[in-house]
């Protein structure tokens, strides 16, 4: 939706649309009228690459499957650990379809700082973007045993994020 060239009155009907409208069902009407159409581009590589709405669509739910068998679920929280990239934006979309809670841990964050966000956020899952920001989750897993969980999930597009 292109709201550049829209007066006043539409601009707040698309405000009001918004708020009452779930990020996925503004998804799913993107595929529906969009399916082939270019949603997102990001760089790999030094090359950039495109995804279409439906593809968009077809990866989060990937992930969203993932997450789920990994016993995430609506309104539980999940820590995501890494750096700006598609995985995260994907990984998040998929919790937030879920109807889960995904937190952002930043990736300079201590080990200390990330217990802390953990703890705090009552984070149940925890991912990692690489496996250096995954050490600062192991150096605390004793302290969190058994309130977290770090689990094994494919990604969509199988490069960067490790569960």
């Amino acid at each position: 939706m292109n709201l550049t060239d829209k007066s006043f009155p539409e601009l707040q009907a698309a405000l009001e649309r918004l708020r009452v409208t779930s990020i996925p069902d503004l998804l799913a009407e993107r595929v529906r009228d969009e399916p082939d159409i270019v949603a997102i581009r990001y760089k790999r590589g030094g090359v950039f690459r495109e995804l279409t709405w439906s593809a968009y669509r077809n990866e989060i739910r990937t992930i969203a499957a993932g997450l789920m068998q990994s016993g995430l679920k609506p309104g539980a929280r999940i820590a995501i650990m890494g750096d700006v990239c598609i995985e995260y934006l994907l990984t998040d979309l998929a919790a937030t379809f879920i109807g889960a809670i995904p937190c952002g841990v930043y990736p300079t964050s201590s080990p200390e700082e990330v217990e802390y966000v953990l703890r705090l956020a009552g984070v149940r899952i925890f991912v990692a973007g690489s496996l250096g920001f995954l050490g600062s989750f192991e150096l605390n897993r004793g302290r969190m045993e058994g309130r977290l969980k770090v689990p094994e999930v494919p990604a969509g597009l199988g490069v960067g994020v490790r569960f």
